[in-house]
């Protein structure tokens, strides 16, 4: 079976992308918004979704749960997320910034495998 060139382009961008749950320490001065647009200007950084809205910490500082989906280009992984970190990191109105977990495309595909499986057996009147 012949797979078309846009197909195998598709699969190839898909392999190389990441996705991180990061926790984001934030100013409350600061419009969030602006800090979530900045994230995303960042090379490399395809798509930054926020999982929980900001809760105070302080009246100074709030936190939020982000999940981050990333190309690293130019250094690998490792040296990709030690770059990303440190240039979140010196935002303005950024307290603090840490990956929890990061995904490559074969975790993905193991959840959706799982996810899938689970569907699959659950009685009808649960898939709606």
């Amino acid at each position: 079976m012949k797979k078309s060139l846009k197909k195998l382009v598709k699969e190839q961008v898909e392999r190389s992308v990441y996705e991180a749950e990061c926790v984001l320490q934030t100013s409350r001065k600061e419009n969030f918004t602006d800090i979530l647009t900045t994230i995303r200007a960042i090379a490399g950084v395809t798509i930054v979704n926020v999982v929980e809205a900001a809760k105070a910490l302080t009246q100074q500082k709030e936190v939020s749960i982000l999940r981050v989906k990333f190309i690293p280009i130019d250094y690998g992984l490792d040296g990709y997320t030690k770059l990303l970190v440190s240039k979140i990191l010196n935002l303005s109105g950024v307290f603090g910034f840490h990956m929890k977990e990061i995904e490559g495309y074969e975790q993905r595909q193991q959840k959706k495998r799982h996810a899938q499986r689970v569907k699959s057996q659950m009685p009808s009147y649960f898939k709606r």
